[in-house]
């Protein structure tokens, strides 16, 4: 049964107990009981149940949602869970003595750094999702230095093994084109906001 249902069919005596507690009321109903209590005339009871649900966070937030670019941002940070996540265990299932044993102080340095930087965005990735879902206002600053993590990682081990190439470039100009996007468009700030 939907709110508008269950509401229309309460007796008037039921509808206004309600009203003086909406704290106890479901917060994605609140919409219907006020209209009830419109068509009811009881203007009372209806201003005092639409001043609490204006202080809620369902009316002061109920129309965010990721769409449009944004989309691409989350899936991006999925993508890097999962890629991430494969290196890591690609890493724990091969023969960890052996590969660390074949190596140069200055490679052992850089083999540790690697994985050190993969389990980290991991858990970058994770929370940023996190804050994504939740429209949380510090999103835009923590998705911006995560791609200055990434593209800085991504330049390190590149100069290091003598190999810039066009991904690194592309993977530089891509940060640089959504973290212009995040921190000057008006869609974001309007959506991270909690």
């Amino acid at each position: 049964m939907s709110f508008k249902d269950y509401y229309s069919k309460l007796e008037l005596n039921e509808l206004l107990e309600l009203s003086k507690t909406p704290h106890k009321v479901n917060t994605g109903g609140i919409p219907f009981l006020i209209d009830e209590l419109e068509k009811r005339g009881e203007k009372g009871y209806r201003n005092k149940v639409e001043e609490y649900y204006q202080q809620t966070d369902k009316f002061k937030f109920g129309h965010l949602k990721i769409s449009g670019w944004l989309w691409i941002i989350l899936i991006g940070l999925i993508i890097n869970v999962v890629r991430s996540s494969i290196n890591v265990f690609e890493l724990l299932q091969s023969n960890f003595e052996k590969i660390e044993a074949s190596l140069n102080t200055d490679m052992r340095f850089d083999f540790y750094l690697y994985y050190g930087i993969e389990i980290f965005m991991i858990i970058f990735s994770i929370v940023l999702i996190a804050m994504m879902l939740s429209f949380n206002k510090d999103f835009r600053k923590f998705m911006v230095f995560f791609y200055v993590i990434s593209v800085g990682s991504s330049f390190y081990f590149g100069f290091k093994n003598s190999e810039i190439n066009g991904l690194i470039i592309f993977q530089a100009f891509f940060a640089m084109i959504w973290s212009y996007y995040l921190l000057y468009s008006e869609k974001p700030k309007k959506v991270f906001i909690k």
